[in-house]
């Protein structure tokens, strides 16, 4: 609300962030103008890195001040309370880093994985009760995406919900 404008965080490992993430983070980006992509991991981007995904951005028309990478001295979940919702790679998708997002109050929509180095993320959002975030393929992805973008009182919602749908899905 205060920058106005949506911001997607993107926390896992840079080396799963596939040519294929990036063709699905370009789609979005370029539908909702006002969007804004969010990088940040534990070791940081270096300065080839950054740069590379730059250029990648930009084959889509992304501008460079749309593609934000975090480097300061916080931590990685002081972090996470910079973006809105956050988004998994495919196919190796995060664990402990959505176990962190989810944490932090942050919806994670993902693609259904198809084997064990796939399927983390989606198997947490059914443990949970959050199975609406898994996405059966790219056009799915995509329009989970534009939902949370066009319904940010559903992300709201979500932070206030998500710490006691996690605590009750481990009693169960």
């Amino acid at each position: 609300e205060k920058n106005n404008y949506i911001t997607i965080g993107i926390y896992n490992k840079p080396g799963k962030i596939t040519e294929k993430m990036f063709d699905i983070w370009a789609k979005i980006l370029t539908k909702n103008k006002k969007t804004k992509i969010l990088f940040q991991y534990l070791s940081g981007y270096t300065e080839n890195k950054k740069k590379t995904f730059y250029d990648k951005f930009n084959k889509y028309g992304i501008q460079k001040d749309r593609v934000i990478f975090i480097e300061n001295n916080k931590t990685h979940f002081q972090n996470m309370q910079l973006a809105d919702f956050a988004l998994d790679t495919f196919p190796y998708t995060g664990t402990g880093t959505t176990m962190d997002s989810l944490l932090m109050g942050l919806p994670v929509v993902c693609l259904e994985g198809f084997n064990s180095s796939s399927r983390p993320t989606s198997r947490i959002l059914k443990q949970i009760g959050e199975d609406w975030l898994i996405s059966k393929n790219t056009d799915e992805y995509i329009k989970k995406v534009d939902y949370l973008i066009n319904h940010p009182n559903v992300i709201k919602e979500f932070r206030y919900s998500i710490r006691n749908k996690i605590k009750n899905s481990i009693q169960k």
